[in-house]
């Protein structure tokens, strides 16, 4: 019955297109994670499609939880990341996400990086069913001139009564609907000035991009680790922003010292004053009574030097004193 239909292989080529990452649909409904860039979404998708490799190498840990042990250069080759600055940007908004887990290895050695769950709460339950039942309502309403009212979705939609008309000189036909997504107000002279105001704001843009990208070279005698100058320059919107960011870490620093009459190692304390700053980048995401951030941050970053000392005291351990720089002094 059979014998003349065309044979219906499984082909190589077909199944290989076949192949894709999954990436969580939480992702674009959790507050969590709907403003991380498409970089750190993506990436989050790649090492997920490699935990059975993880698996194969025998990459878990004694409680079973599987990690990856990826260089730098490896990661950006997986990822296909060209810059430090941006595969740092990466690592560091997933971990502030609470979406992976860094632990350190020591000198020389690859950090254990762990992939966490995404958290889902009843709201992305309810969300994620809305767009795959596409029970949307598309609600199109315009007003007595035939433009559309505010709040409106802008929809142009086929109209039999309208009438098709040609614009003089035009051998194409136009619905006049849409013509209504060409109709516009503004004035010349004000297009003009804010195409110049966008010019100035994206030549400041770029030269925050530049100087921030460049962060961890400027400041590389300041006694914190590339790493940690990446991250400040990650999570700050401006140069300005990123300097007063070190300027409170020396500030609080020397605060304690002053206090306690003790010295503490910048160098040493880089991985602690590293998370300290995680901690508090990921609060300033999530809670939305603080006002006051560089406040918020000095006296966090009191508090663990404050910390620090106490340790010190306890263990009659005393650490060298480290250069002081000109941030002491804005």
């Amino acid at each position: 019955m059979y014998s003349d239909s065309p044979h219906q292989f499984y082909n190589i080529y077909q199944e290989y297109s076949l192949k894709f990452y999954q990436l969580p649909k939480v992702f674009f409904t959790n507050e969590l994670y709907k403003n991380m860039s498409n970089h750190a979404k993506i990436a989050y998708a790649v090492l997920q499609d490699r935990l059975q490799l993880s698996i194969k190498n025998n990459w878990y840990d004694n409680d079973g939880n599987i990690y990856f042990i990826f260089t730098n250069e490896n990661l950006k080759d997986i990822l296909n990341i060209k810059s430090n600055s941006t595969l740092q940007s990466v690592k560091n908004e997933l971990i502030v996400a609470n979406l992976m887990s860094q632990e350190r290895r020591g000198l020389n050695k690859a950090n254990r990086l762990y992939l966490l769950r995404p958290i889902v709460r009843n709201e992305d339950i309810y969300s994620i069913d809305r767009l795959e039942a596409d029970t949307v309502e598309m609600d199109v309403r315009r007003d007595e001139q035939g433009k559309f009212q505010s709040g409106s979705t802008k929809t142009v939609l086929p109209d039999e009564n309208l009438k098709s008309v040609a614009p003089e000189g035009s051998t194409e036909t136009v619905h006049q609907e849409v013509q209504f997504l060409y109709t516009n107000d503004t004035d010349f002279n004000e297009l003009k000035e804010d195409t110049y105001k966008d010019t100035l704001q994206d030549t400041e843009a770029e030269q925050n991009r530049i100087l921030l990208d460049n962060f961890s070279k400027i400041n590389e005698l300041s006694g914190l680790s590339n790493e940690t100058l990446e991250m400040i320059a990650t999570f700050s919107s401006d140069i300005k922003e990123a300097d007063e960011t070190i300027g409170i870490i020396f500030r609080a620093k020397k605060k304690i010292e002053d206090a306690r009459g003790i010295r503490l190692d910048t160098h040493m304390l880089d991985a602690e004053i590293q998370q300290t700053l995680l901690k508090n980048y990921r609060k300033f995401k999530t809670d939305e009574k603080i006002k006051n951030q560089s406040n918020y941050l000095f006296g966090s970053l009191k508090n663990f030097f404050e910390d620090i000392t106490i340790r010190m005291s306890e263990s009659s351990t005393n650490l060298k004193y480290p250069k002081l720089h000109e941030w002491l002094d804005k």
